[in-house]
């Protein structure tokens, strides 16, 4: 997300900006760039596919996967 509002030329914030406005919301610290994420609608059967581009030293994040399980989130949880 950050590359997204401190790398575009033309709009966003600098990364300090950034940083402190999530300082001051009670925020630790950012890890910016620390590893490959792959997030926004990702299910368990996009796996093979994202550790084939990412491989398996990286971070799936299965919020969507997960809360729009068509029978609620603790089978979505038990799935993912």
């Amino acid at each position: 997300m950050h590359m997204v509002i401190d790398r575009q030329k033309n709009h966003g914030m600098r990364f300090r900006v950034l940083a402190k406005a999530l300082r001051l919301s009670g925020g630790d610290h950012i890890h910016a760039g620390v590893l490959p994420v792959a997030s926004g609608g990702i299910h368990v059967w996009h796996m093979p596919a994202l550790t084939e581009i990412f491989g398996d030293d990286s971070v799936l994040q299965f919020g969507g996967g997960t809360l729009g399980h068509p029978w609620g989130n603790a089978p979505g949880a038990v799935v993912n």
